[in-house]
């Protein structure tokens, strides 16, 4: 089971002790925002595509995020 928590304030009087007895456990994962961080690296040549790409060759998410198969057994 994969349950997601939004903490707006980590570091609030309230969720930092949640947080570490949420750590404490053996069976929970704690994972932060900063665990995803995107590397320089690789927003650049996000961008250099972007750059390079041509507007009549993209497509619409809209009409093809519907066409991706998720594969939800995790």
């Amino acid at each position: 089971m994969r349950i997601t928590l939004d903490i707006s304030n980590a570091n609030s009087i309230k969720a930092t002790p949640l947080i570490e007895y949420l750590k404490s456990l053996d069976f929970v994962s704690v994972i932060s925002e900063d665990d995803y961080a995107v590397p320089d690296w690789h927003k650049q040549i996000v961008e250099e595509r972007l750059a390079n790409s041509n507007s009549a060759e993209l497509f619409d998410w809209n009409e093809v995020k519907d066409t991706f198969i998720l594969d939800n057994n995790e």
